[in-house]
């Protein structure tokens, strides 16, 4: 979901959810997921991780963006592309990129790469196109 919220919108075959639950009802649900045949991930967060049940929060989209350049696989890069392409002008392009910094050389390339294409961005670019 936070892909199309980015505006990487595309079909998928996986959902991921945030719930909280105690250890029985999670248990519970990862065997009713498992009975009706789908594959089901549990990891569980920390007590102190509170989670209000009526928000819906989605990662940001520097943060995304950064995430799929540092993934790098075959649907990651288009949905980075597609994130940057939503809205050029309001990208923190200073932001991003030292996010990207931290999540290692081949995030930065592959950033780079997509902000060349995309906005025509220099290495020193700051702020949007």
């Amino acid at each position: 979901m936070a892909a199309s919220v980015h505006g990487a919108v595309r079909a998928s075959l996986d959902a991921d959810v945030l719930i909280a639950a105690s250890q029985q009802q999670v248990t519970g649900l990862d065997d009713s997921f498992r009975k009706a045949g789908f594959h089901s991930v549990v990891s569980h967060g920390e007590p102190e991780d509170q989670i209000p049940a009526s928000t819906l929060e989605f990662v940001g989209r520097e943060d995304f963006i950064a995430m799929k350049v540092s993934a790098g696989g075959p649907l990651d890069l288009p949905d980075a592309e597609r994130a940057v392409a939503a809205d050029p002008a309001s990208l923190d392009v200073q932001l991003v990129r030292g996010l990207a910094a931290r999540l290692g050389k081949h995030a930065s390339a592959a950033l780079n790469s997509i902000l060349s294409a995309e906005l025509g961005a220099g290495d020193d670019a700051t702020e949007g196109s």
